[in-house]
């Protein structure tokens, strides 16, 4: 992982809502080490049991979160139309990782062109879930409560490089 990649996923995350669907025990517990990990401070993250169709009939319901995540055991036609369906009762701007069973390049590629962030074999690390999620949050909804510190000068020579970098050391 590169420099700035690493950057992206060691901050506090903006706060957000995040649902998880899965019927695995282990990823359930994944989801629920996520709370513990100080990045995530911010951030609620709800476990369910379930799949695709339990989150349809949830958001049939009530409003999408800004990210979902889905188990599914089952990578076929059906799974991809409920996909579908599903987007049907999400919210604009709703991001959604999927986790599944193979590592399929086609399927990969179909995923991301139906609007996935990012699609994860099982079983999946508390690490690389976390980093998954942090990168989809703040490319969906930036980086909230930064600053923005501007430094000017009047004209060159006047020290104004070095004031900046001292602040960014500092800071």
């Amino acid at each position: 992982m590169s420099e700035t990649e690493q950057d992206v996923t060691d901050i506090l995350l903006p706060g957000a809502k995040i649902d998880v669907f899965t019927d695995d025990p282990e990823t359930l517990e994944t989801a629920q080490t996520m709370k513990n990990d100080w990045r995530f401070a911010r951030v609620d993250v709800q476990a369910h049991k379930g799949d695709v169709s339990q989150a349809i009939e949830t958001y049939k319901q009530k409003p999408s979160p800004d990210l979902m995540i889905l188990q599914t055991e089952d990578i076929d036609e059906s799974f991809t139309k409920k996909l579908a369906e599903l987007s049907g009762y999400c919210d604009e701007g709703t991001a959604a990782v999927i986790i599944g069973p193979v590592n399929d390049v086609n399927l990969y590629r179909d995923l991301i062109d139906m609007g996935i962030s990012d699609y994860l074999v099982r079983p999946v690390e508390t690490e690389r879930l976390a980093e998954v999620v942090a990168r989809t949050l703040v490319d969906r909804l930036g980086v909230s409560s930064s600053r923005l510190i501007a430094f000017l000068g009047a004209k060159g020579g006047v020290g104004t490089s070095t004031l900046a970098q001292l602040s960014a050391w500092g800071v």
